[in-house]
């Protein structure tokens, strides 16, 4: 192998490495927001069951007889 086609070899690779890299970059971004917008989505049903965990505990007190029964 010459010199010549040693350095074409290289700058193949190179050129390969560097779209592998570009496009784990782009998977990654896209997966960040995926990320993202799941925390947001967990965030925002966890407030609905505290909210309805509250309303359901609110319920039960007012179903409890008396202790005189």
């Amino acid at each position: 192998m010459t010199n010549e086609e040693y350095i074409h070899d290289l700058q193949s690779r190179i050129s390969f490495q560097e779209d592998t890299l570009n496009t784990l970059n782009e998977r990654v971004a896209e997966q960040e927001k995926t990320i993202i917008m799941l925390q947001k989505q967990l965030q925002h049903i966890y407030k609905k069951m505290k909210t309805l965990e509250m309303a359901i505990g609110d319920s039960d007190q007012h179903d409890v007889p008396p202790p005189h029964y």
